[in-house]
């Protein structure tokens, strides 16, 4: 899925394309990243069922497939869903946003 500058949203695993380097992430470091910007209040989470996208288990969610990979995860969620896409962590629903323009689209 191309973007502006025809790079790839998340780097494929070829050896022509750039890699993002995989940094450890620990439950409290995923904690303190994904829930502040991602958190929808209970009563908000039927007006996101519009946006595409795997809650995985009740109450974790996809929290341990992030754990376990968090890139490769992202990498799934965005081939499956695309660049925006709605997933559960740590119990709580949160949004991705992959890209410049899927950023600029809430920033601008």
């Amino acid at each position: 899925m191309p973007i502006t500058g025809g790079r790839d949203i998340l780097p494929a695993d070829e050896p022509t394309t750039p890699q993002i380097r995989r940094a450890p992430m620990s439950m409290p470091s995923l904690a303190s990243q994904a829930l502040p910007a991602g958190h929808v209040a209970r009563a908000d989470r039927a007006a996101l069922r519009h946006i595409p996208g795997d809650e995985g288990w009740p109450v974790v969610g996809r929290t341990f497939n992030v754990l376990a990979d968090p890139l490769g995860e992202a990498r799934r969620m965005a081939k499956r869903f695309g660049p925006v896409y709605r997933s559960r962590l740590l119990g709580e629903t949160s949004i991705a946003l992959l890209g410049p323009e899927a950023n600029e689209f809430v920033y601008l």
